[in-house]
């Protein structure tokens, strides 16, 4: 789903510096994020950010950590891109909680620009700036 019509960051942390809420995202992801979740808890649900952007560092211990778990890039990158290839690293993702504030969001994300990209995981929206979803894909991988 990532291209690389994305911009870097315009900001950065140092990678043991705590990412609260949608800090060092790209602008209009952001502001699509807060505005969703703003009329998420307007309908009563509380939505909470688990993960949003990170730095390429981070990124890639996530990534190292998962070709330890699953074995191979192969397998890791189903669940965990490379800081290259990572929306989250691009600032243009949000990984939420709970599993009702996902569902909301397949609901009601097109509006904002937010998609669920990827079918195996629930929590995962990206800011695609299209009223208009494109097909998930059935892991990051593709």
């Amino acid at each position: 789903m990532v291209i690389d019509r994305i911009p870097t960051p315009t900001t950065s942390l140092p990678l043991s510096a705590p990412i609260p809420g949608t800090t060092n995202m790209q602008p209009a992801a952001a502001s699509a994020f807060k505005r969703a979740f703003a009329d998420a808890r307007a309908d009563g649900l509380t939505p909470e950010i688990r993960s949003a952007w990170r730095s390429a560092e981070w990124q890639q211990i996530l990534f190292d950590r998962a070709v330890t778990k699953y074995g191979s890039r192969t397998e890791a990158s189903k669940w965990v891109l490379s800081p290259a290839r990572s929306a989250h690293v691009k600032g243009y993702a949000i990984d939420v909680h709970p599993q009702a504030m996902a569902s909301w969001l397949e609901e009601h994300g097109p509006a904002y620009g937010l998609c669920r990209t990827y079918d195996n995981e629930w929590w995962h929206f990206e800011y695609l700036a299209t009223s208009t979803c494109p097909p998930r894909q059935p892991t990051a991988a593709g």
